[in-house]
């Protein structure tokens, strides 16, 4: 049997045309966060967090986190302190906070444990863990 070139043409530009229509549906990277999350990213998608920014990292309070209640977090060295009060999603810089207050000191724990810092609010540890990609 002798397949007809139109033919085999034809079905060879239906093919191209049922890829290019699937890859039309492409993401942008607006759509897709790449890395760690922003403040301004975060926020804009949880706007009552209780979060705050240490260098580039964005860390929330992690006080519901199972495996986190379970660990006995003692301090160690101070890292930071709150500096800054802010639920402006562009306007977060190192040492904004939302919740926490202005002076709140922030720990690393004496035993490392992942991206997990502690803050003392009120004499009271409160652990925070960092929003790490990958």
């Amino acid at each position: 049997m002798k397949v007809e070139r139109p033919f085999i043409i034809s079905l060879l530009l239906l093919a191209l045309a049922l890829f290019s229509a699937c890859s039309s549906q492409n993401l942008s990277t607006n759509d897709i966060e790449l890395g760690n999350p922003s403040a301004s990213t975060y926020l804009s998608n949880h706007p009552s967090a209780d979060i705050f920014l240490k260098g580039n990292i964005v860390y929330k309070n992690a006080e519901q986190i199972d495996w986190i209640k379970d660990a006995s977090l003692k301090l160690g060295k101070k890292v930071m302190t709150i500096n800054k009060v802010s639920s402006n999603e562009n306007d977060f810089e190192h040492g904004t906070a939302t919740k926490l207050s202005v002076g709140t000191e922030v720990y690393e724990p004496e035993k490392k444990n992942g991206h997990v810092l502690i803050a003392v609010v009120n004499g009271e540890k409160v652990p925070y863990i960092g929003l790490i990609e990958g």
